[in-house]
Order: structure tokens, then C-alpha cells, then sequence
């Protein structure tokens, strides 16, 4: 029973948490992903564009600690996703039906909180993931094309 209780409270600890990043850094990830869009778009810009091959280097750089930046971002929200979404199954493949009606009790409220998975969010509209990362990429290089038809 211990251990249980231990898994429970452990389970309600990171939901709470996951809950409390959402909230500090919600609206915060919804302007990285925006800016990150733009930006790697006109650095990309500037690479093609620029003849000086130590600018190229220079926003080569530049442009990878971007990219860096919100793949680890989304990286790390889609293992957060991936893992929380496999842990109702995982609850549900124990065998809880041999254990107390304490314990089970204890883990139909794990089962009900996992659920839906748990998600970083960029200002409640998008989910921090792999899917988002492309999708960044994919908007920035409709800017890139964008900018290169409208050069000089």
C-alpha cells in the first residue's frame, strides 16, 4: 500500500507541475515558436543572400542555435506527451484487481488524471511537439520563399 500511495502522490506531483510550467510559460512559448519562425526565415534569407562567406558562417550559427533551441523545446514536450499518454496503460495492465480496495482505489485516481495526456501548451493553442516543430519549419520556409520572390 506504501508504494502505491508513493506512485500516486508522485503521479499528482507532476501533473500539478506540468500544470505550473503550462502556466508560467505558456504565453512565452507561443511568441518563441512565432519569432522562431520569422527569424529562421530571414536568417536562411540572409545565408543564400549574402556573399561574404564569414556572415554566411556567422548566421549559419546563428541560425542553428534557433533551430537548437525550439527542437529541444519540442523534443522535450513530446517525450512529456509520449510518456504521461502510456501510463494509464501501463496502470491498467498491473494486476490491480488481486490488490485491496484501498489500492485500487488509489489507482482509478491515477487512472482518471492520465487520462489525457500532459502537454506543454504555447498560450493554450499549440501543443509543444515534433509535429510543432515541423510545422515551425514549414512556416518558416513559406517566409523564406516569400522573401526570396520579393528581393531586389
Amino acid at each position: 500500500m506504501g508504494h502505491v500511495n508513493f506512485c500516486v502522490k508522485y503521479h499528482t506531483t507532476i501533473c500539478d507541475f506540468a500544470t505550473k510550467i503550462n502556466d508560467a510559460f505558456s504565453t512565452m512559448m507561443l511568441v518563441h515558436i512565432t519569432w522562431t519562425s520569422f527569424i529562421i526565415s530571414v536568417l536562411g534569407f540572409e545565408i543564400i543572400m549574402d556573399t561574404n562567406y564569414s556572415n554566411s558562417v556567422r548566421f549559419s550559427l546563428h541560425l542553428g542555435g534557433w533551430l537548437g533551441m525550439l527542437f529541444l523545446i519540442c523534443f522535450y514536450g513530446q517525450i512529456l506527451m509520449d510518456d504521461s499518454s502510456t501510463v494509464s496503460e501501463t496502470v491498467y495492465q498491473t494486476t490491480w484487481y488481486e490488490k485491496s480496495p484501498t489500492v485500487r482505489k488509489s489507482l482509478v485516481l491515477i487512472l482518471l488524471r492520465s487520462q489525457r495526456p500532459l502537454v506543454l501548451k504555447a498560450a493554450g493553442v499549440n501543443v509543444m511537439s515534433l509535429a510543432t516543430f515541423l510545422g515551425v519549419l514549414y512556416n518558416a520556409y513559406s517566409y523564406f520563399t516569400l522573401l526570396l520572390k520579393i528581393k531586389p
